[in-house]
């Protein structure tokens, strides 16, 4: 079942503008565009959709040995983590 959720605004006190928080599809972001939207505001949602993510690494190659479900679990457990501060501070 699909239900509306409550849009999530950032707080216009606490962000330098919405252009500097904002960014592109994850998927589209390289490691010279990850770096200047890293570098535009301490907020940029590229912090929350790719948090500690190396551009010029493999994004889709596991680990040696890396369990899928053990890793999936963790991933979704750091973005929970990273959702609620995020949210904390900018909105």
């Amino acid at each position: 079942m699909l239900a509306p959720f409550r849009g999530i605004r950032y707080a216009r006190d606490r962000v330098s503008g919405i252009a500097n928080v904002t960014s592109p599809p994850y998927d589209v972001i390289n490691g010279g565009i990850l770096d200047r939207l890293r570098a535009a505001d301490p907020h940029n949602v590229v912090r929350l959709i790719l948090p500690g993510w190396d551009a010029d690494a493999n994004p889709a190659a596991p680990a040696a040995g890396a369990n899928p479900a053990a890793a999936a679990a963790e991933a979704n457990s750091v973005a929970a983590g990273l959702l609620r501060e995020w949210l904390r501070r900018v909105c």
